[in-house]
């Protein structure tokens, strides 16, 4: 688990039965802030980048503490299993745990005070994955094993009618940058966006081979990607059009990204390792072949920048990039 602060200039992560650990915005200076034998769980740092919240695995322990001079402020003490998952409200006022005893634990965000505990622990297997504040910080989100959305007004705590359409484990939940809509990612394989005002689904994204298990918004809240235990991540526009799928493979640094027009950049050994199929004859193609014409380096900035670089041709209707579960068993892609 990690978190970077607002600022973007520091990431904590934490090492499961090691130590929690900090580096700077240089990504060089690296130090060990905890040493802790149960640390390795949930981690957060609020957005003032003055307080950050740990978790232990297995364990119901969690605690705030001051950052960056880790003096323990209080154990936030409530939980019987362990969190998955904090927020921090926007103004820091508020900090959330979503925890696998099928609560989500609201409290003070500066003094670790417990304020009330959302949900019910009636159901042991309803495990809470994930937890986001609205931009504003009037709403809180919470999604897990009851295949729901959560809302709820903060700091009340009062419910609101719950997002339903998953059909198994919702793993991670995000809202947009302005607050209009929510992502939500689950194990049934799909990504689903929802208006938050009217609760409604706008949209279904059926494009994974597995389970989805993560979303992040871009900072303009023009585009989100999500990632998969198929092996890649996918990029989409925020109304829920694919813009191109990440893949990487398995024990190497090597990547690419290719559109749904055929586009493709990666470095040489990800793009030697990638190939077309055609869909009438099923003829497997190297996608060096298409080198000349489809070959776009630099193509991801380009889209997360807002750019929508077109090909000249349509490949897709004529070839297939290769399904990812071919990919998985022949143990390229990972």
């Amino acid at each position: 688990p990690f978190d970077i602060s607002f600022d973007g200039r520091s990431l904590v992560y934490s090492v499961q039965n090691t130590s929690l650990n900090f580096i700077d915005s240089n990504l060089r200076q690296g130090r060990r802030l905890l040493d802790a034998k149960l640390l390795g769980g949930a981690v957060a740092l609020n957005r003032a980048g003055d307080r950050i919240a740990v978790g232990k695995p297995n364990f119901g322990d969690l605690s705030l503490w001051s950052f960056p001079g880790l003096q323990l402020i209080r154990p936030l003490v409530g939980h019987s299993f362990e969190a998955q998952e904090f927020a921090f409200s926007p103004d820091g006022q508020y900090l959330t745990s979503a925890s696998d005893d099928g609560t989500v634990g609201l409290w003070n965000g500066r003094t670790g005070a417990p304020i009330k505990f959302l949900g019910n622990r009636t159901d042991p297997s309803n495990a809470v994955w994930s937890v986001d504040y609205s931009p504003d910080g009037s709403l809180i989100a919470s999604a897990g094993n009851d295949q729901l959305v959560h809302l709820w007004r903060s700091p009340s705590g009062e419910q609101l009618t719950p997002l339903a359409g998953h059909r198994d484990s919702i793993h991670n939940i995000r809202f947009s940058p302005d607050g209009a809509l929510l992502v939500s990612a689950a194990w049934d394989g799909t990504v689903r966006i929802w208006d938050v005002a009217t609760h409604r689904q706008l949209r279904e994204l059926d494009g994974h081979e597995w389970n989805v298990n993560s979303v992040a918004w871009h900072p303009s809240g023009q585009s989100f990607v999500t990632g998969s235990g198929d092996g890649t991540a996918r990029l989409w526009t925020r109304s829920g059009d694919p813009l191109a799928i990440i893949a990487t493979f398995s024990q190497t640094d090597d990547w690419l990204v290719v559109t749904p027009d055929g586009l493709f950049d990666g470095n040489s050994r990800g793009i030697r390792q990638a190939m077309w199929r055609d869909g009438q004859s099923n003829e497997v193609l190297p996608l060096g072949a298409f080198f000349l014409d489809f070959y776009h380096p630099g193509l991801l900035a380009d889209l997360i920048a807002g750019q929508r670089p077109q090909a000249q041709v349509d490949l897709s209707m004529a070839v297939q990039f290769p399904g990812l579960r071919t990919l998985l068993r022949s143990g390229d892609a990972s």
